[in-house]
């Protein structure tokens, strides 16, 4: 009995210890710590000609060699967690192809051409929220297209390269993401009241949102009556009032988000390019915000908050520090400083000595006084700048005092 419990308490530990080197089969987690194998790959659509995608490689700069990827239905169902029908609304074609290469470092970077409805910055978001932390992404076609399907295809070569599959909830918020977006573009777009009528404009605007009301979702963790009040003062902020339905769409991809457990770390300065750029594009085309930005807001308020916190402790240990006024007594070491004070009577008796030692300093000035004047006297007299009457006057320094006397009584 004894050797069984003990057989039983061996094979226990170690299953703990293969569990715990072992690793998770949840690679979202692992994508975001950028845990997956770096590489580069092509994604076409499967719509293209065999010289439209040499004309590709030419504009990605890659070799006629590099591995690449065809993006179809199956393709889309899988990496977009679409339903077979939902497939009707890809009508065109599959043309949207991209450059995927993952890095170690640098964050998300998307550029694209000929993509007139989805953006960068809705490119790049939608990559984090899948769980690709750095790469480089090209996305273009051989002419204007939506760009709407190119998500599936960067997703299908990231993981062609890592050799392991993304979350599949994380890639579904993602394309939700991505939807979401466009309906709040084509709303301000429809919107007369906000003046927006360039397509590209609403489409920035409406990363603008998604991008600073996900950054606020991922940082602060916050409840769903809190993300509503995140909502309305994005929008507000952009100068955007959302129909009750988007606004619910928005409050439900945000709840999503949030579920994701994101590390906003790992995703900080990626985001705040996102902004950054937004707030560049949004400038080009003369559009202002109405204020602040909210993460600015919040970062001002947080900044006096621990401002006045440093002050209120400062307050304490100074009150600590203070000295009972019936305490303060000289040490006795200090004591001794008191005796080199001078005697009230003696520091009198020493004035009156210096009073009488400068007696003769006065009688000096005055002479001198009276040579100056005298001398002033002579020269008048020289000149004949004077009257007759004056030039027979004796000035003295007492009848000038007598004189000044007369005219203060007069």
């Amino acid at each position: 009995m004894l050797q069984r419990n003990w057989i039983k308490k061996v094979v226990l530990a170690l299953a703990i210890v293969v569990g715990l080197t072992m690793p998770t089969t949840a690679f979202a987690k692992r994508s975001f710590s950028g845990e997956y194998r770096q590489g580069e790959i092509l994604s076409f659509g499967s719509s293209l000609t065999k010289n439209e995608e040499a004309n590709l490689r030419d504009y990605f700069g890659v070799s006629d060699d590099m591995k690449a990827i065809y993006v179809d239905n199956e393709t889309a169902i899988k990496q977009l967690g679409l339903a077979p029908n939902a497939l009707d609304n890809y009508t065109g074609g599959w043309y949207s192809s991209a450059y995927v290469k993952l890095t170690s470092e640098g964050g998300v970077q998307v550029n694209s051409k000929n993509v007139s409805l989805v953006t960068n910055e809705m490119f790049t978001n939608a990559l984090i929220t899948s769980g690709i932390l750095n790469c480089e992404v090209i996305v273009s076609a051989p002419f204007m297209v939506t760009g709407e399907s190119a998500l599936a295809g960067i997703l299908a070569g990231a993981e062609e390269i890592m050799g392991e599959s993304l979350s599949e909830e994380n890639k579904v918020v993602a394309q939700e993401e991505i939807d979401t977006t466009l309906e709040i573009a084509d709303e301000i777009l429809k919107d007369e009241e906000n003046e927006i009528t360039d397509k590209g404009d609403s489409s920035t605007i409406a990363s603008g949102i998604i991008n600073d009301i996900k950054e606020q979702v991922i940082k602060d963790s916050p409840n769903s009556t809190q993300i509503g009040q995140i909502i309305i003062n994005v929008t507000n902020n952009y100068g955007v009032e959302l129909s009750e339905e988007t606004q619910a769409r928005v409050q439900s991809l945000m709840e999503d988000v949030n579920d994701l457990e994101i590390e906003y770390n790992d995703i900080k300065d990626t985001m705040q390019n996102i902004g950054n750029s937004i707030s560049e594009s949004l400038k080009e085309a003369g559009i202002k915000l109405q204020e602040s930005g909210l993460l600015e807001k919040i970062g001002d308020w947080i900044s006096d908050f621990f401002s006045h916190l440093f002050d209120w402790i400062k307050g304490l240990f100074t009150s600590a520090n203070e000295v009972n006024p019936s305490e303060d007594v000289l040490p006795e070491d200090e004591l001794s400083q008191t005796e080199n004070v001078i005697n009230p009577s003696e520091e009198a008796t020493s004035s009156e000595d210096e009073t009488m030692s400068n007696e003769p300093l006065l009688d000096e000035e005055a002479s001198i006084e009276e040579q100056t004047n005298e001398e002033m006297v002579e020269q008048d007299i020289e000149n004949e700048e004077l009257v007759d009457d004056q030039t027979e006057e004796t000035i003295t320094d007492s009848d000038l005092e007598v004189s000044n006397d007369e005219e203060v009584a007069e």
